[in-house]
């Protein structure tokens, strides 16, 4: 895989003097000659009359490092602040549409909405990426989520009823869609670039996501506290678009040499048929765990916070649960880059699986269990699926990528791409189903029970996982141990050429 030319170990400071001659020195015993050049016109000029060309400056190790990875600077700064952004819509916007006369059942449409468009855009996302660039797919992103969150925060100014309702419903298509298409075109670019160490990568963008999405309920409720419902949109989606110049002007930057979709440097990647990967076993694997890692955020949006009021709690401690999860799921991202370093992101996606499936048998409890409900168990619940949704995000992501590159295709952002586009559909899906599922299952059987049908969900794909990583292991061995086989051959190759001639 090429690398462009911000990332290369040295870099060339060019003047930027017009008509300066680059240094092409003779060298005679060591020392180069520079006035053979300029024939024998002073020292202090070139052949256009200007001063001469500074020497060059030579950067230091750490100089170079930091050039070579200060293009991540403005992604991450989008990352955490998208993500802020993406905490309003679910922490404020429904007690601002019920003060305007809206019922429940009325704005959930507004949810459903956000959802499908979420899926669409992570279809359209790779389109885009063919006919432009991923970073183009970014920037669209970023601007048309800038504008949702500008419109959603102007809400608070429209009367209520059937035209706020109207308003809420396209500007949350607008916001679902764009925010796909942020989100694919961010992990396409980030894993392209990091494809030895995909994991980190992943597991660092679910970090930053997480940390983001925690600073912004937080920093949301302070700010409608002083100022009034509008103001976290429009403070959090103007503070968006500051990492806009910088990432615009790098964007030939990013796309060099990892292949435009419309210009690869293999003309023949451009008949490649991704989609003979929807068909692999192992592939499937890896979508199947990022459609259950929204498929329990999903089933407890509509039922969680319900489930809780037989507590009495009041609204910090409600929020204390939520931010048990969060905080649990950033932990456990930093898990998951530890265990994919290491090669193992199939082992924690299982072991990710199996805490989820006891998240849910503690938190109902499951019928079968003889404990009585309380709220250490919810916190334990709360540790266990956060832990659980990082672990299956960050490994079946990576988990597809890999398989993806093991089958052959290229190293290239079209290949990225198609995976995270593939991907994060599966993960809107799941976020898009569960919901009314799981409502269905409370209202029918209660909470203990559909907790326990969740769990049953959750534990039909662990022999999948399993198999998947026994798979994995026993290649991983077999592999192993044929390097080493050939290794010694070689050694006893040359040994017998070194005897032979002696």
């Amino acid at each position: 895989m090429k690398s462009p030319a911000l990332l290369e170990g040295r870099v060339d400071v060019e003047s930027s003097d017009y008509g300066a001659l680059k240094k092409q020195l003779d060298f005679v015993n060591g020392c180069g000659d520079e006035q053979g050049h300029l024939g024998s016109m002073p020292a202090e000029q070139n052949a256009n009359g200007l001063p001469p060309k500074a020497p060059e400056v030579s950067e230091t190790k750490w100089e170079v490092r930091v050039r070579k990875f200060l293009w991540i600077v403005p992604l991450i700064h989008s990352e955490f602040w998208i993500a802020a952004g993406f905490s309003l819509l679910q922490s404020f916007y429904p007690a601002m549409a019920s003060s305007k006369g809206l019922d429940a059942d009325e704005f959930s449409y507004v949810y459903s909405t956000y959802r499908i468009a979420m899926i669409l855009g992570a279809m359209l996302a790779e389109r885009i990426m063919i006919w432009s660039s991923p970073v183009t797919c970014y920037l669209v992103g970023m601007t048309g989520y800038f504008a949702f969150n500008i419109i959603y925060g102007s809400l608070y100014w429209i009367p209520g009823g059937t035209v706020m309702l109207v308003i809420s419903l396209a500007s949350s298509f607008l916001g679902g869609v764009t925010y796909s298409l942020y989100i694919v075109s961010a992990y396409a670019v980030f894993t392209n670039r990091f494809v030895s160490n995909t994991g980190v990568a992943i597991a660092a963008l679910e970090f930053t996501f997480t940390s983001g999405n925690m600073v912004g309920s937080i920093l949301g409720g302070a700010l409608i506290d002083r100022w009034g419902y509008p103001a976290p949109f429009f403070v959090i989606g103007t503070i968006i678009m500051f990492s806009f110049p910088a990432i615009a002007k790098l964007k030939s930057v990013l796309n060099k040499d990892y292949g435009s979709f419309a210009e690869t440097h293999n003309p023949k990647e451009v008949t490649i048929n991704y989609t003979k990967l929807l068909w692999d076993p192992m592939f499937i694997a890896g979508l199947g765990c990022m459609v259950l890692c929204w498929g329990q955020m999903g089933f407890n949006e509509p039922t969680l916070e319900p489930s809780l009021r037989e507590f009495n709690l009041t609204s910090t401690e409600i929020g204390t649960v939520y931010t048990v999860q969060f905080g649990s799921s950033a932990v456990g991202s930093i898990v998951a880059a530890v265990f994919a370093h290491f090669k193992g992101e199939t082992l924690f996606a299982l072991i990710g699986l199996v805490l989820s499936v006891v998240a849910f048998l503690i938190i109902g409890p499951a019928p079968f269990i003889p404990i009585k409900r309380s709220m250490p168990l919810v916190y334990a619940s709360q540790v266990f699926t956060g832990v659980g949704i990082s672990s299956l995000y960050i490994c079946g992501f990576c988990h597809s990528l890999t398989v993806t590159l093991q089958r052959g295709y290229p190293d290239t952002v079209r290949t990225t791409g198609f995976v995270s586009s593939v991907s994060h559909t599966c993960l809107f899906m799941g976020g898009l189903i569960m919901p009314p599922i799981a409502g269905y299952l409370v209202e029918a059987f209660g909470y203990s029970a559909a907790t326990t049908v969740m769990a049953v969900l959750l534990a039909a794909w662990v022999p999948v996982m399993l198999t998947v990583w026994v798979a994995k292991a026993f290649f991983s061995y077999r592999t192993a141990k044929m390097n080493l086989t050939d290794a010694r051959d070689k050694w006893s190759l040359q040994e017998n050429h070194f005897t032979s001639k002696k």
